[in-house]
């Protein structure tokens, strides 16, 4: 167990629900995103990296000890396959591999659409750079298997997402050149 994980996995969480109340925010696209149910999904997300089917896969490829061993890298994609197999927020979770090989994307209930999208925001909430977060998704949007429907929504989702986060920096801009 190491302390930076520890320490990644609370401000991880952290900046889910950050994202979660900005999408929460008017004008939302988003409805039924309570402060309760953003409550009860900070306190569920990413609870399996607590698991010891997760944590050590995670903390020894990323964190602790940093190792890149083959075995470690096993190891961590065991706990990224236990990861996406028990946490629907992630596209992955909505995708079936049929005995063929085709994959089918299943459409992905709003509630884990929003969380999945908070999710990939975080890492731009945490660095201050909205931008971040089109950049990464544009980067990665044609491997991720996604309902065209999940997927309009998704990115809707993404921009709704980029301004109120780019609107928030600026706020706290403004208000810390005014002290």
């Amino acid at each position: 167990m190491s302390k930076e994980y520890d320490d990644y996995l609370v401000e991880h969480k952290r900046a889910v629900g950050e994202c979660l109340k900005l999408l929460a925010q008017e004008p939302s696209s988003v409805r039924n995103l309570s402060e309760s149910l953003i409550s009860d999904i900070c306190e569920n997300h990413d609870r399996s990296k607590l698991t010891i089917e997760e944590y050590e896969g995670y903390d020894r490829w990323f964190y602790g000890v940093k190792d890149e061993s083959p075995e470690a890298e096993e190891r961590f994609n065991y706990a990224w396959l236990h990861h996406i197999h028990n946490n629907p927020h992630h596209w992955q979770y909505w995708v079936i591999v049929e005995d063929a090989g085709s994959s089918v994307p299943m459409k992905i209930p709003a509630v884990f659409l929003v969380e999945m999208v908070a999710d990939w925001g975080s890492f731009a909430y945490r660095k201050h750079m909205p931008l971040e977060l089109k950049e990464w998704y544009d980067s990665h949007k044609d491997k991720i298997i996604m309902h065209p429907e999940s997927r309009a929504k998704a990115e809707m989702l993404i921009d709704d997402l980029i301004n109120k986060l780019q609107a928030k920096f600026m706020d706290e801009r403004s208000s810390d050149s005014e002290v």
